[in-house]
């Protein structure tokens, strides 16, 4: 009988994940660009946080992505302001105030800059781009798979918000494995609380 009841919660996870996949990838689509040239204008880029090193060691490849993407979307006058929101954690791990550094050293104004630092994770971005910033429309900053889980989220907030996918998903391996697990949870999360709030 264990046997039987084991299959049956693997079953009822798969299907479940497959729901929550089929949702997020339904609401998103049409709305993610590839290159930065084929984004409408926007006056604000919602530049979502990431820590320069990676989990496992070394330069974040998605950090350096974001940052080459959201200054070409700069200059090529895609975007007239950037909002950057990320995790605050303390002088020593601040997402908005390190990424804001490298926006200026490769040459976006300062002037055009505003940064967040509650967005402890992608909601509280999205919220607080909401609440806190009283935007209505903007085009979100990140990978292709954060941003689908975004734009789901900024669609059930009632927003107007497009996407521009900053490189791919650069690990292999176990590294892969263990990003693609986190986001299958990450997507269930997400629409079982937008299915229960």
């Amino acid at each position: 009988m264990l046997i039987y009841a084991v299959l049956g919660v693997f079953c009822a996870g798969v299907v479940i994940v497959a729901a929550c996949e089929f949702a997020i990838a339904s609401d998103c689509e049409g709305r993610i660009y590839d290159r930065a040239e084929d984004v409408p204008h926007h006056k604000v880029g919602l530049l979502l946080g990431t820590g320069p090193v990676s989990v496992f060691g070394g330069v974040n490849p998605y950090y350096t992505s974001r940052i080459a993407t959201t200054v070409e979307l700069v200059k090529q006058h895609k975007i007239d302001k950037v909002l950057i929101s990320g995790d605050n954690k303390g002088p020593e791990y601040n997402e908005p105030q390190i990424m804001r550094d490298s926006l200026v050293a490769h040459g976006v104004p300062d002037s055009i800059i505003v940064m967040d630092g509650k967005g402890k994770n992608t909601q509280a971005s999205i919220d607080n781009a909401v609440r806190e910033f009283h935007l209505k429309k903007f085009v979100i900053i990140s990978q292709e798979f954060h941003n689908e889980r975004a734009l789901y989220m900024a669609n059930h907030a009632g927003l107007d918000a497009t996407a521009v996918n900053a490189g791919e998903n650069y690990y292999g391996g176990i590294r892969m494995v263990r990003m693609w697990l986190r986001e299958r949870l990450s997507r269930v999360k997400a629409v079982f609380s937008h299915m229960f709030n």
